[in-house]
């Protein structure tokens, strides 16, 4: 039995995930829990990235500079 991804499918996932992340940082957004229980593919393999549930929405200034500060994510 074999058992995860061939190299190329893994790789367009991670890819996809970065992606997603990205774009919802330029809209303002910072996720927060990227992790694969807060992810999906779609039929047709299309990556979704879901739960923005601690995302932090970001100012323009925020966006700009780095900050320091708590680190929250979803308990294990």
């Amino acid at each position: 039995m074999r058992h995860g991804l061939a190299a190329p499918r893994g790789c367009g996932l991670v890819l996809a995930t970065l992606s997603g992340a990205h774009h919802a940082h330029v809209e303002g957004t910072m996720h927060r829990d990227i992790k694969p229980a807060n992810q999906f593919s779609t039929h047709d393999w299309k990556l979704k990235v879901t739960d923005f549930g601690i995302a932090q929405v970001l100012t323009r200034r925020e966006m700009m500079s780095t900050v320091e500060g708590p680190i929250v994510v979803t308990p294990a």
